[in-house]
């Protein structure tokens, strides 16, 4: 196996191997967006991250049988240091081997990284098995996990002692506490993901969860808001859910009272 430069040349035989990859998962998830099986976006995607940024193919018997690239020098990323992000696309490799190639082409491209004082490393991948472990043994932790699922098949019993509505500026202020909550729950074990943990002030929580662009979906019961989700349309946490017809759900509370009651789960199906 060689490593070397991801030069222009490779981008299409690289892209065809994330299209087959992708491919086979969408076989078995056909709700899946397609544009990640055009071949023409794919090389696109690419040819603009390894023009600004470190990057790395492997070849083995004169194939590419695996890439690597990621944006580098992000200041503060989920810390004070900045660093590196490799997106969903933005990396493959055969089956055969894919823990080898995955280690050596790692090894090659976080020398870069670290030596530009990037010491914040993120991958963003798709469900694999052999990936969760392989990159568990390179010390990366599970920090986020996004999953999908079709609303055309959801079905759940409306809970008649809950008000459901739409979040207006009457809420502002059980908004402020809800975001403040999350941050909290996120800062605390076993997540210790860092946070701004103040409370926004109205005009922040007003731009969050209340302007043109958002959703914002509550519970309440006895006049208090007890659940909340707040998404986008046509919006996704990464790139392949950034499509028509998608809604990405990106902030999601409920009080511990509430927790286990089915009130989070009709409130993801309402007003869609």
């Amino acid at each position: 196996m060689i490593i070397e430069d991801f030069k222009e040349k490779y981008i299409e035989d690289a892209a065809k191997l994330f299209q087959k990859n992708y491919s086979e998962i969408k076989e078995k998830y056909a709700y899946l967006p397609e544009k990640f099986e055009n071949l023409e976006i794919i090389c696109s995607n690419l040819k603009k991250i390894i023009s600004e940024n470190p990057s790395f193919i492997a070849i083995r018997s004169n194939q590419i049988i695996g890439y690597l690239t990621g944006y580098s020098n992000i200041k503060e990323l989920k810390g004070s240091f900045s660093g590196s992000y490799i997106p969903e696309w933005g990396h493959s490799a055969i089956y055969n081997d894919r823990e080898i190639i995955y280690e050596n082409l790692y090894a090659t491209i976080s020398k870069i990284w670290a030596d530009n004082n990037n010491f914040t490393h993120i991958i963003s991948f798709l469900i694999n098995t052999e990936l969760i472990n392989t990159f568990s043994m390179l010390g990366f932790g599970m920090q986020v996990i996004d999953a999908i699922r079709n609303f055309d098949i959801m079905k759940t019993n409306i809970l008649p002692t809950y008000k459901i509505e739409r979040a207006n500026e009457s809420h502002i202020l059980q908004l402020k506490d809800f975001n403040f909550l999350i941050n909290k729950h996120l800062e605390s074990p076993p997540i210790f993901l860092k946070r701004n943990a103040g409370k926004n002030n109205d005009e922040q929580i007003f731009k969050e969860f209340l302007s043109d662009d958002k959703i914002t979906l509550i519970a309440i019961k006895n006049g208090e808001i007890v659940s909340c989700i707040r998404g986008k349309k046509n919006d996704g946490n990464i790139s392949i859910l950034d499509e028509k017809g998608t809604f990405g759900i990106n902030f999601g509370y409920t009080k511990i009272d509430y927790r286990r009651t089915g009130i989070s789960s009709i409130l993801k199906i309402l007003d869609l």
